[in-house]
């Protein structure tokens, strides 16, 4: 459901009649989508590799409830009653509507924060759209870091909700070595044609929002110089 459409054969029509863009599905094999575009007498894009990603970093330990949810055991349910139990407007409600759409098995709900394996994430896109919040996107699947925060809060008001909150602070920006950090709203976005991996954001961010994903993977990440 990631395209948009309820089944691939719903999207397979969408393309028939010329109302689809092959882009949108990020499961096929670009061979089999190459296969595809020539049937359809369409040209291919050149798409590169991407992951998904939870732009939050709170959970139990770290982000505040602002009341105890008892009701209905989904984020969709738990978010239409003001906006989720977290005093966070962006946090992750952890209650696994990511997790029960994933056709892999690649993501994980632990202390109310969901998190995306990248080996074995697809791409598909179907937790993006479960997420009642939206805060799972994609990335490049080389990204070597992605933000784990969504709040586009002042300082002040995300260190009275978060302990791990961005603070919009900036000096993950000015630190890079290569440019590849503006801030947007806030928060950090990245440039990454621009990034090269040296972590030195990583390091720098004193909230500790910018989360390398070799360290998601389980892989030690290098030193900056």
């Amino acid at each position: 459901g990631g395209c948009g459409c309820s089944r691939c054969s719903g999207f397979a029509s969408k393309l028939a009649c010329g109302n689809g863009n092959l882009s949108d599905c990020h499961v096929t094999s670009p061979e089999k989508k190459a296969e595809i575009a020539k049937l359809l007498g369409v040209e291919l894009t050149d798409e590169k590799p991407t992951v998904a990603v939870v732009h939050c970093n709170g959970g139990i330990e770290n982000c505040a409830d602002k009341f105890e949810y008892k009701g209905n055991p989904t984020c969709a349910a738990n978010n239409s009653l003001y906006g989720g139990n977290k005093a966070c407007s962006y946090a992750c409600l952890g209650c696994g509507d990511c997790k029960a759409v994933c056709p892999e098995n690649a993501i994980e709900v632990t202390g109310r924060l969901a998190q995306v394996d990248p080996d074995r994430c697809i791409s598909c896109g179907a937790c993006i759209t479960a997420c009642p919040k939206h805060i799972i996107s994609r990335i490049p699947a080389s990204a070597p870091v992605f933000v784990a925060c969504s709040s586009e809060c002042k300082g002040k008001e995300v260190t009275g909700v978060c302990k791990v909150g961005c603070i919009a602070c900036g000096i993950c920006a000015r630190s890079c070595p290569h440019g590849a950090i503006t801030m947007v709203n806030n928060l950090p976005v990245f440039d990454y044609g621009k990034c090269t991996g040296c972590l030195t954001c990583v390091e720098k961010c004193p909230r500790h929002i910018i989360i390398s994903r070799k360290v998601v993977a389980g892989e030690t990440p290098k030193q900056s110089a």
